[in-house]
């Protein structure tokens, strides 16, 4: 019951998100979340990790986690383009608010856009496994607003002990 709390609470706020493009949608994060913006790395897979991790990325002497978000959101995974890039997350990987990086492979990255609070609507019920926060709708398109630490949350105890 908390943890629906906190999604509804957290999806009536408005502020900055960065949008990207995991091709043909857009989704967005928070902008909080975002650690910085990478270009394609080489990543070196790891045996018995989530079908969903690419592998690992040696991030200035750090260990990284990479997860696929196209195959995290159930799509089929594409060969990475001259636009793929990887977005470094901090994510809450426990009950005691410890946060880890993780990367987060996207088809390119869009844009930074404000999102007033009135603009985020809730999505319908049963839609998603607790990782859609919320959906904008644009002239363009609708987008869903993620809410990464449920989506990866399966690899945050995993990625604290890499790094």
């Amino acid at each position: 019951m908390q943890q629906e709390l906190t999604r509804s609470s957290s999806a009536t706020r408005g502020g900055k998100y960065l949008v990207f493009a995991l091709d043909p949608n857009q989704y967005a994060v928070p902008i909080k979340v975002v650690r910085e913006i990478i270009a394609m790395h080489e990543i070196t897979p790891l045996p018995r990790m989530p079908h969903f991790v690419r592998g690992v990325i040696n991030l200035r002497g750090r260990i990284i986690p990479v997860a696929d978000l196209r195959v995290c959101l159930g799509m089929s995974s594409n060969e990475a383009t001259r636009t793929s890039c990887i977005i470094v997350a901090d994510i809450e990987c426990d009950d005691e608010g410890t946060t880890t990086q993780i990367g987060c492979m996207v088809d390119s990255v869009c844009e930074v856009r404000e999102i007033d609070e009135a603009e985020i609507q809730t999505p319908p019920h049963g839609t998603d496994g607790g990782h859609v926060n919320g959906l904008v709708r644009t002239d363009e398109a609708v987008f869903a607003i993620l809410e990464l630490e449920v989506l990866l949350g399966e690899i945050g105890a995993q990625a604290r002990m890499l790094g």
